[in-house]
């Protein structure tokens, strides 16, 4: 049998919500919580022409996916890689033996192969793979006059393409194809 005064402290207690378990339960609703944002947080869907590049504190892991893939929250970090063939066109002002200016208009197709290559090799294929592109017009039309450059364009197109192929293969990519478009007059 309780006494008056356990009975008072009771009432008392049940007045003014003073729980002695309530403590617990926030708690526990809070680790319950946070759990589950960790949980949502390291799961990552891949769909099936994407992969997912692991980085673990900064090294990398491996590739994972198609599918629903699991990281370790706040240590891993994981790049999504397309697989699918992409499409770019660029437009270059490149400059003849005679000092005329002429401008390339160019398509460029490519795929990813080897998702790890594509991000371990080179920072950012898509902006160097342009600047091979330049790079390559301009060594071979360097000795050419603005005639030539607009007669050989089947030639110009056929080494940069070669010279595209052989890189890209390195970088984990597949050139599909490569194409001069127009070359026009400055």
């Amino acid at each position: 049998m309780k006494s008056a005064h356990q009975l008072t402290l009771l009432f008392q207690q049940t007045q003014t919500g003073d729980d002695p378990y309530l403590s617990v339960w926030i708690t526990l609703l809070c680790s319950i919580v946070a759990i589950s944002i960790a949980l949502i947080s390291s799961l990552r869907i891949c769909r099936e022409y994407q992969r997912l590049v692991i980085f673990r504190l900064g090294k990398y892991i491996g590739v994972r996916g198609p599918g629903i893939v699991l990281t370790i929250p706040f240590i891993d970090r994981g790049v999504i890689v397309e697989l699918g063939e992409q499409d770019r066109e660029v437009s270059l002002f490149i400059h003849t033996h005679e000092g005329a200016q002429v401008k390339f208009n160019m398509k460029w197709v490519y795929q990813i192969i080897e998702p790890e290559k594509s991000l371990l090799s080179v920072a950012n294929l898509e902006n160097t793979t342009k600047q091979l592109i330049e790079t390559t017009l301009r060594t071979l039309t360097a000795d050419m006059f603005i005639s030539e450059v607009i007669h050989d364009r089947q030639r110009l197109e056929v080494d940069t393409t070669v010279q595209l192929r052989e890189t890209l293969s390195m970088w984990g990519a597949e050139l599909i194809r490569f194409e001069i478009v127009e070359i026009l007059r400055g």
